[in-house]
Order: structure tokens, then sequence, then C-alpha cells
């Protein structure tokens, strides 16, 4: 059963960076687990500043790192008064995500907690986020936080392949939200109207062959779910669509606050690529979105 002992949360001091520090900081009371708070000063703006102050001694801290690292103390003191939880801090230079991701692996966390959206969302559109590339570079579960607020996650969607991976991924949602509701949901994908053209098959045949694939996935998914801690928490779920969009839609239509998704769909393997359901999940969900291998 996987298990979260060790949470990072990366800021930026952005209003999306703060959303994602208070939900880490109430999962880590929720969990007892440990908090770290990580904030990088981008090397370009270092780069610039020494460019403006070209005397300053470069055995010295640079007064932007000293000022983040009091600036990162003060949230970790209100930290404590409000959740009653110790975060250690740390500041570093360098490119975001991977600093960001190098420090996760450097203290081995069980979670990394990011915002959304940062502070160069001008940026990002032609980029990508700081987010986005986060999740890409991991090896381990990121929490991308849409959401300001910080209730428990009552109900969330695990979105399932059917695969070893997917049993995994809903161990990971009962540790992280013990008592939460949660849909562990299968999309059939369908073939094309053209494709079922080519096939031979008509409107009668091609219905039947829907119905054996979903009757087949309801199995394999009765299956994945047998033995699992807290199946009274589980309800499965099987449509058929268009994976990435009946993800969406659904966690919308059940109001659901997190969704779980693989990394890496089945024919994605290549490390640092993410299947196209996680990409859209990730890029497009209302919710606050839980991404692993």
């Amino acid at each position: 059963m996987a298990h979260i002992g060790k949470i990072l949360v990366a800021t930026d001091f952005s209003g999306a960076a703060n959303a994602a520090v208070k939900r880490a900081a109430n999962l880590a009371h929720d969990l007892r687990a440990a908090l770290h708070l990580a904030h990088i000063v981008e090397v370009g703006l270092l780069d610039w500043l020494r460019e403006l102050a070209p005397g300053a001694s470069t055995g010295e801290e640079p007064p932007v790192v000293s000022q983040a690292r009091i600036r990162l103390s003060e949230i970790a003191r209100l930290l404590e008064q409000h959740f009653s939880i110790r975060a250690e801090v740390c500041v570093a230079a360098g490119v975001p995500h991977t600093e960001i991701v190098a420090q996760a692996r450097a203290i081995a966390a069980d979670l990394l907690v990011v915002g959304a959206r940062g502070l160069h969302s001008y940026r990002d559109i032609f980029l990508g986020s700081t987010a986005s590339r986060v999740v890409r570079l991991a090896t381990g579960p990121v929490l991308v936080v849409r959401n300001g607020d910080t209730d428990d996650y009552q109900g969330m969607l695990v979105a399932s392949d059917l695969s070893a991976r997917a049993r995994r991924l809903i161990e990971l949602a009962l540790a992280l939200a013990p008592g939460a509701h949660i849909e562990v949901l299968h999309v059939l994908e369908v073939p094309t109207e053209g494709a079922l053209e080519v096939l031979g098959l008509g409107a009668e045949a091609s219905q039947a062959a829907r119905e054996r694939g979903l009757e087949s996935a309801r199995h394999q998914l009765s299956a994945l779910l047998t033995g699992l801690g807290g199946a009274a928490q589980l309800q499965a779920v099987v449509e058929a669509g268009r994976p990435a969009q009946v993800v969406l839609e659904r966690a919308v239509r059940m109001k659901h606050r997190l969704v779980v998704v693989g990394k890496q769909g089945e024919s994605t393997r290549e490390p640092g690529l993410l299947g196209t359901v996680a990409k859209h999940v990730v890029d497009d969900a209302l919710c606050d979105v839980l991404v692993t291998d």
C-alpha cells in the first residue's frame, strides 16, 4: 500500500503557489507527513542582478536569495500557527522545474505539490508551465493544485487503463485521502464510424461489439479492485468514448475535487513524455490533478 510520509511543495510566492502551499500543509497535517517548502531563484534573474551590480562579491549570498529565504521562513511560521505543523525550508538557484524535481529526489519526497500556474503565466502559454514541466520530469507523484480551498478531498476520480499501474494509482488515492469516495473509471475507446465502415460492421454489429467490450471491461475492472484496502470507498465505472474527454466531463459532472491519472499509457514508454490522456487532464481539468508513473 502506498504511504505518504514526506511532502515537498514548491512556491514562487504567486497566488497559485500559495494555494499549493495550503493544500500541501493540510495534507501534511492530516497524513502526519513531514513538509518541506522550496523556492527556486531563476538563474536568469541572478545573472541580470549581477549585471546591475558587477562589483558585488560573488562569495556573498545575493540579496534576492536571502530575501526569498526570509519570505519562505515567514510562510513556514504561518503554517505552524494555522496547521500545527513544522516545515523545513530550502532556497536554491537554477532552472525552476529542474531544481524542484532535484530537490524532491534529494529528500526522497513521497509527494511533490505545485501550483497550476505561477508568476509567468503569460510566458507559460508559449513555453509550457513550470507545473507541466515538473510533471514530465518527475519520477514520483505530482499534485497539481488549481483550487484555492483546503477542504478535504471527499470525492475523487481515478482514471484506470486496467493495467497493474492502475492498481498503484488507486492505492495512492487511498493513501492521499483515506476517507474519500473514489470512482475508478475505465473508458473504452470506441472506433470511429469510418473505422467501423472499413471493418465492414454495420450499426447493429458495432453496437453489439461495443456492449461486449463494455462488459469485458467491467469484469476486468472488478478484478482489479479485488483485495484493495478501503474497497467500500471504491466505485467501478465503465464508459465508452474518448478517454481524456470522458475523464474531464465526468470529473465536472460528478463534482470531483481531484483526478488521479497515470503519467504514461500502455503505448507511452519513453521517459519524460506524457500520455495523451494525462496531458489533456493536466492541461484542461478544472480541479486538482494527481499524476504519477
